[in-house]
């Protein structure tokens, strides 16, 4: 997100890509585009061990090394951003290579860490330095400013009280309520388009569009304005009647609109701090951890579990009916294709 919002900074800078999906194509499709003699691999894992990076990785590994024709030279084109030496080695990087940062950085607040390098690479680190004094500025107004005009409690507040609808009827005959939940509505402009923002006359197409989407979430459009509107343009009664309902707009639905003269490293790092204190905010107000991630971890030993299940052809009974049925169905489909 960051080096995309920043392009504008990056024209000394090297190229850069990133792969994250586990899904093989994404870096089959990544590495076609890419020279082993000229390219640096930065593997960025706190452990070393998370299986997407690590799968990730290997397949790198072992696309340079056909190359190469060398393991000593896996030391020369990939660098850890981890804490885990032992690992590091493991893998073939030199330890001098090994970018280390604090253990109890967790990997969704950590650009501000040795995970960022791959930023400073593409912008320059001067431009990083700027990007980290955003940050910082932000940290120190979070810190300092009384709650009635401090931005990151105020969004925190804004996404809680905006988000959740409750509707209800609260007849003697003691109907049931429906609580709706609605997420933030979130929009915006990345690297050469944010900067040009404000400059370009081809660009108001673009703002006058923003601004009314925020309006019409806003005002919506009454049952009565619908009418006159339909009246205006000479509908028949019976045309009216079955266009009115498609023509009413609920409105009353708030936006955030942050709006500024330049998106630069600095105001990028602020944005982004603004952001994760909100989210930090959010956290305390409905007493959850904003730093954990039991869910992925389940996620992950489930996911350990299902692996070797895929092998062979007897059927898997150990999963709820649904998981099962999927399970069975893909490896009866691969046993056809082999077949």
């Amino acid at each position: 997100m960051v080096t995309e919002a920043l392009k504008p900074y990056s024209s000394e800078g090297p190229r850069v890509w990133y792969v994250s999906n586990i899904d093989g194509t994404h870096i089959a499709k990544t590495l076609t585009q890419l020279n082993p003699e000229s390219s640096l691999f930065i593997i960025a894992s706190k452990t070393l061990t998370t299986q997407e990076t690590i799968t990730n990785a290997e397949t790198a590994k072992e696309w340079f090394l056909q190359a190469a024709k060398d393991p000593s030279a896996v030391a020369k084109h990939f660098v850890a951003l981890s804490t885990n030496t032992t690992k590091v080695k493991e893998f073939g990087i030199d330890p001098q290579n090994m970018f280390e940062f604090w253990d109890w950085v967790g990997g969704r607040y950590s650009l501000w860490s040795a995970i960022g390098l791959s930023i400073a690479l593409h912008v320059g680190f001067d431009n990083f330095q700027q990007l980290l004094s955003g940050g910082h500025w932000m940290d120190q107004h979070f810190r300092t400013t009384p709650l009635e005009k401090n931005a990151p409690v105020l969004l925190a507040l804004l996404g809680i009280w905006a988000t959740w609808s409750p509707m209800g009827n609260t007849s003697p005959n003691l109907a049931p309520v429906w609580t709706t939940r609605q997420a933030p509505l979130c929009g915006g402009s990345l690297g050469p388009m944010a900067s040009m923002l404000f400059t370009s006359s081809s660009t108001k197409i673009l703002l006058a569009n923003f601004l009314a989407q925020t309006e019409a979430l806003m005002r919506g459009k009454s049952t009565e304005e619908a009418r006159k509107e339909l009246q205006a343009a000479g509908k028949s009664p019976e045309d009216l009647e079955r266009l009115l309902p498609h023509k009413v707009f609920e409105g009353n639905h708030p936006t955030n609109s942050i709006v500024f003269t330049k998106l630069t490293p600095f105001m990028l790092g602020a944005l982004v701090a603004m952001y994760e204190h909100k989210i930090f905010v959010q956290g305390i107000i409905w007493d959850i951890n904003s730093f954990d991630q039991w869910g992925v971890e389940l996620e992950k030993q489930l996911a350990k579990k299902i692996e070797p299940e895929l092998d062979g052809s007897a059927q898997v009974t150990s999963h709820d009916a649904s998981t099962n049925g999927l399970i069975n169905f893909i490896k009866q489909q691969r046993e056809a294709r082999v077949q």
